[in-house]
């Protein structure tokens, strides 16, 4: 018993994604058990509508061409073909939530006019709201993070678990973010020195 138990479980990630990869599977056996209940006549009864059924016991036209029926296995053969064809439909479907989104994109684009008061802070400019300090933060924070993930890449061709997509898709957009956020904070800081020298310099006349 004692040894047994010692014993490592076999509870693992290859068990679930096992199970994940199976259970659409289950939608066959789901639709012969549905098939079988719902087309008693003594369950559910409705006019028959076909006749591609015969005279066997379980599938007589009685049971089989009746329109219920007709329509569950319609539905049933539907939902099949989309799990069967569940990554070729996606892929179809984000190229065009893609073209769709550039579309929209291009048309929505609008040309800013000018604010007439130059004081007026834009919403998702965050950085406008903090003072020195904070932006001193923010700005070693972006960098740090910046330079993490520029390790991260320079180790992708060594690590298994890195791929180029990954890479490519994931990791360089990140570092142009941090990078971006890198320049708007240093910009930031300037135009507060800036600011900070021209009243030095009134106070001083």
């Amino acid at each position: 018993m004692l040894r047994f138990f010692r014993k490592q479980n076999q509870f693992t990630g290859d068990l679930s994604r096992s199970f994940v990869n199976l259970l659409p599977w289950a939608v066959v056996p789901h639709v012969v058990y549905g098939f079988f209940i719902y087309s008693h006549p003594r369950i559910l009864e409705s006019p028959v509508v076909t006749s591609f059924g015969g005279s066997s016991k379980y599938f007589h036209t009685e049971r089989v061409d009746q329109k219920h029926v007709v329509i569950f296995m319609a539905g049933a053969i539907f939902l099949l073909v989309l799990m069967l064809l569940e990554d070729n439909l996606m892929s179809i479907v984000a190229f065009l939530r893609k073209r769709l989104t550039q579309c929209c994109h291009t048309l929505l684009k609008r040309e800013l006019k000018p604010d007439e008061n130059d004081e007026m802070i834009d919403a998702p400019d965050l950085y406008y709201e903090l003072n020195f300090a904070q932006l001193c933060k923010e700005f070693k924070l972006a960098k740090v993070e910046k330079q993490k993930y520029q390790m991260l890449k320079a180790k992708a061709p060594k690590d298994s678990t890195l791929t180029p997509e990954q890479v490519s898709n994931y990791i360089d957009p990140y570092i142009q973010i941090c990078e971006r956020n890198e320049k708007d904070i240093k910009d930031r800081m300037n135009e507060l020195v800036d600011k900070y020298v021209v009243r030095v310099d009134k106070a001083k006349l």
